[in-house]
Parts: structure tokens; C-alpha cells; sequence
């Protein structure tokens, strides 16, 4: 089925840990706090396409999926597929968090509770028609200050700090690491717009005693 018809879901953690937790608590404050934001999915993943190119040349093309969790089938637990977020037109707006290499150790710590500090981008694309159609410019700004806000005035629910850095915008910058070619020409063009806030997350390790189900730990 096209990504394009496909209805998205937001699913959830049930226990994040690492850089995971923080994301899946920004998420949750946009969602809750943005009335206009119709989809806010974690924490996306590269994945790769094959095009081909001139002369026959093979391309390779990288692109963003988030996790859509899992569903019950004859009572199977199986994977849903993964969802492509490169513009959607069968959406008025949402966004999805990436997190920039490399993840920097600030304090190492024997046994546990090292620190960790990371840059996560959040990406955002939307229709502003969609959203509000009695307004007749581009209002950018005004979706962009009321996400600042929201991240500004945030207080994590565990040991965690963030602060926004910079905001990008232009296709190039909004989307950079991936292969815009495979957006439509319009899909950063008026009503549709998008802009990418890079914030700086500090975090500790909290992946001991919190393995998956009965996986055990490597021995050391």
C-alpha cells in the first residue's frame, strides 16, 4: 500500500530508556500541546531506496521510518511495517524527532549511570491551509514560537536536561541527511511548509536492570 494512504500510528515506549525516554517525553508535551499538530511520531530510523539514476546508474536514496508498534494476529504478536515521513499529503501536519551522529559521552561512570549527551533534531512538515484556512499567509512563525515554548519550559520526569540550539528551514536544511528528490516539488512551497529545531539533550544511562522480556545481557 502507498505511504500515502496508509493511516499512521503514535505508539509508545513502554519503557524507553537512553536518549529514548527524553524523545518520547517531547513528543508527548507537542501532541498534548499543539492543537494543529495532527501527528507527533518518535524517533525515526534510516532506511534506504534504490533508484535508478542517469546512464543507467543505480542511486541509492536514504529516507526516514518511524516505528509503528505491533498488532495482534490469531493471537501473534507481529511488527507493523515501518512508516515513511517525507511529506505526506494524507496528513495536515506532524513531526518525528531524529537523533544527529555521534552521541558524545559527557561522564563515564563504572556500573552504570554515565552521562550522555546528544543532539536531537525535530522535524516538522505541514499544510498551513489545512490548519487554519481562514488564515490567508504564511504563519510559520507562529507554529514555530508555540513549539519553542512548549520545549523551552519543559521539565523531563527523570534525570535529563535539554535546550533548543537553532531552527532550520529550507527542504535542504529541514530534511538534511536524507534525499529530498524523493519529495514533490511543492512539498516545502506555500500552504506547505516545514522547519527542523536542533536541541541538545544530556541524559543518563538507565539500560541496567531494564533488558527486554528474558533477553539477558551479554556476559562482559
Amino acid at each position: 500500500m502507498s505511504n500515502k494512504f496508509k493511516i499512521p500510528e503514535t505508539p509508545q515506549i513502554t519503557t524507553p530508556v537512553n536518549v529514548d525516554r527524553p524523545i518520547q517525553e517531547m513528543q508527548n508535551a507537542l501532541a498534548q500541546g499543539l492543537p494543529w499538530l495532527e501527528k507527533s511520531f518518535g524517533r525515526a530510523y534510516p532506511a534506504i531506496k534504490t533508484s535508478q539514476g542517469s546512464f543507467g546508474v543505480q542511486k541509492i536514496l536514504v529516507y526516514p521510518q518511524v516505528w509503528q508498534g505491533v498488532r495482534d494476529f490469531k493471537s501473534t504478536i507481529l511488527p507493523l511495517d515501518m512508516f515513511e515521513v517525507l511529506g505526506n499529503d494524507n496528513l495536515k501536519s506532524f513531526c518525528f524527532f531524529k537523533v544527529e551522529d555521534p552521541v558524545n559521552l559527557v561522564e563515564f561512570v563504572l556500573n552504570g549511570d554515565s552521562v550522555f549527551r546528544a543532539t536531537v533534531s525535530i522535524i516538522f512538515w505541514f499544510n498551513l491551509r489545512r490548519i487554519d484556512p481562514a488564515i490567508d499567509y504564511p504563519f510559520t512563525e507562529v507554529l514555530k514560537g508555540q513549539v519553542i515554548r512548549i520545549l523551552e519550559s519543559m521539565t523531563f520526569a527523570a534525570w535529563g536536561s535539554g535546550q533548543v540550539l537553532r531552527i532550520w528551514e529550507g527542504a535542504a536544511n529541514v530534511f538534511r541527511g536524507y534525499d529530498i528528490s524523493i519529495l514533490k516539488d511543492q512539498e516545502l512551497v506555500y500552504p506547505w511548509g516545514g522547519f527542523r529545531v536542533e536541541t541538545e539533550i544530556t541524559y543518563q544511562d538507565d539500560i541496567a536492570g531494564c533488558m527486554p522480556g528474558d533477553i539477558e545481557p551479554a556476559p562482559i
